[in-house]
């Protein structure tokens, strides 16, 4: 199964993409996140093979930015 990360500040989108994840039969819930500034300390902890990310999360931080630290490592 693929593990999806959720990073995104709004409550409905993330309620939605959570819906889509757990009706899968490919794809299970790594977890949820709120801002682009936590998601790669998660990286490091948990194994995630696929993040959905929003542009801008909370506190304006930016998920390109979050993305190319990421893949850096």
């Amino acid at each position: 199964m693929t593990r999806v990360l959720i990073v995104e500040d709004q409550i409905m989108a993330q309620e939605n993409m959570k819906s889509i994840i757990e009706s899968s039969e490919k794809y299970t819930l790594a977890g949820i996140i709120g801002n682009a500034a936590d998601t790669e300390l998660f990286c490091m902890r948990e194994h995630v093979d696929l993040i959905l990310m929003d542009v801008c999360t909370n506190y304006d931080e930016n998920g390109i930015e979050a993305c190319a630290a990421i893949k850096k490592k």
